[in-house]
C-alpha cells in the first residue's frame, strides 16, 4: 500500500506534491490496476482518471483510456515503472493469469488452515 503524500508541520503540502501529472494510460480498468499497483508497491500515490462518463460516453466513445496521474515529483519514476510493468506483461502475457491463481491458492489454504484452528 502507498504511504500518504508527505506535508509540512502544519499539514502543507508542496507544490509537487499537490499537482497530479499524467504518468501514463491504460485501455481498460484491468491494466490501469496493474500499472496503479506497481507504482504503489514503489510507494508512488497514483489516481486513476477514468476518461469516460457514463453508458453513453461509453458506447460512444470505447477508445477512452484510463489515465493514472501521479505527484510531479514522482513522474519520471512512474513512467519508467509503467514502462517496465507493461514490458514484463509483454514477454510473459499469462504472467497475471498464474499470478492470480498462486494467490488464490494462497488464500484457500490460509482459510483452510484458519477453520482448523
Amino acid at each position: 500500500m502507498a504511504e500518504p503524500i508527505a506535508s509540512d508541520a502544519a499539514g502543507n503540502l508542496s507544490d509537487d506534491e499537490r499537482e497530479l501529472v499524467a504518468a501514463g494510460t491504460a485501455q481498460d480498468s484491468i491494466e490501469a490496476d496493474l500499472l496503479r499497483g506497481a507504482c504503489e508497491e514503489a510507494g508512488i500515490v497514483v489516481l486513476i482518471d477514468e476518461a469516460r462518463g457514463g453508458m453513453v460516453e461509453k458506447l460512444s466513445n470505447p477508445s477512452a483510456a484510463w489515465t493514472l496521474r501521479v505527484p510531479a515529483a514522482d513522474l519520471d519514476r512512474a513512467r519508467k515503472l509503467i514502462a517496465e510493468t507493461r514490458a514484463a506483461v509483454e514477454a510473459d502475457p499469462d504472467a497475471g493469469a498464474r499470478a492470480a491463481e498462486d494467490a488464490e491458492a494462497a488464500e484457500e489454504a490460509s482459510d483452510k488452515a484458519a477453520a482448523k484452528a
